[in-house]
């Protein structure tokens, strides 16, 4: 996960281009942009699958 947050932060966003992330691909970029991620205050997890 180190090496795709360094991509990310030294390449993905100073391109400039759109980027796109689902589940932690999302948290990833999230976090390179300087959100906090982590877990629910409360413990809670989702975990799940929906047909596309």
């Amino acid at each position: 996960i180190r090496a795709e947050l360094d991509w990310l932060e030294r390449h993905a966003i100073p391109a400039g281009r759109p980027l796109l992330g689902i589940c932690l691909g999302g948290q990833e970029i999230a976090r390179v942009l300087g959100a906090r991620v982590g877990g629910h205050d409360d413990g809670l997890v989702e975990i799940g699958y929906y047909e596309v």
